[in-house]
């Protein structure tokens, strides 16, 4: 985690493959496709590897539905969607050159259980505790528009003080996947702030004390 197909050539970093049963891997292999396709849409700059993949992810998804669930947007309609949010392509773009696609709210759900996935996994690999059915699962999701108005300039992350290397045959695959995270002194709750790519972020809490959750969301709010 997070699935292959969300790097590019499909490579994933060292260290973040996790055991699962055939039948869950069958389950959430559609989820892996849909997320791997938003992960990878760049609102500055992509190269034309990166814009290859994400046309090809796209047109596989769209043979698999019944109809499209997403489609990319017109140059007038980023145009739009860019100005009401007082925001600018990046320098030497015009507006029909950013990646931006209109996105239904069911897959925001595939999405959600890709995150799901991950979110007991890092769990796991940074507490060396399994969550269990009834722990807190928290997600809260940023799209890079939602980035690019200061959504989490607000927010305050200081308790996200470990940042780990992630790579594969020593390159830095950081600029596609990266992420903060810190666990309470209790080791039952942790928490994360994920980046991937130039897509999206996530605010992730893992706990198996609720009431310890309980006690951050009151502390944060």
């Amino acid at each position: 985690m997070p699935p292959k197909s969300a790097f590019l050539s499909k490579h994933a970093p060292e260290g973040y493959v996790f055991p699962a049963c055939s039948s869950c891997n069958q389950k959430s292999s559609n989820s892996d496709r849909i997320f791997a396709m938003i992960s990878k849409v760049a609102i500055d700059s992509y190269s034309e590897e990166q814009r290859v993949e994400f046309e090809k992810l796209c047109n596989s998804l769209s043979l698999q539905q019944s109809r499209p669930k997403f489609e990319f947007l017109t140059a007038n309609q980023k145009k739009s969607i860019l100005r009401n949010s007082s925001l600018l392509p990046p320098i030497g773009q015009a507006y029909g050159e950013v990646l931006m696609v209109s996105i239904e709210s069911n897959l925001i759900n595939e999405v959600e259980n890709v995150l799901r996935k991950l979110a007991k996994a890092l769990h796991y690999l940074h507490t060396n505790k399994i969550l269990k059915k009834d722990d807190l699962i928290f997600i809260r999701s940023y799209s890079n528009l939602e980035i690019l108005s200061g959504a989490l300039e607000c927010l305050d992350f200081s308790c996200l003080n470990s940042n780990p290397i992630i790579s594969r045959n020593k390159v830095d695959l950081r600029s596609q996947f990266n992420y903060r995270y810190g666990i309470t002194e209790s080791g039952h709750t942790f928490v994360s702030l994920i980046k991937f790519g130039q897509s999206f972020y996530s605010f992730i809490m893992t706990s198996s004390s609720h009431e310890e959750a309980e006690l951050i969301f009151k502390n944060r709010s």
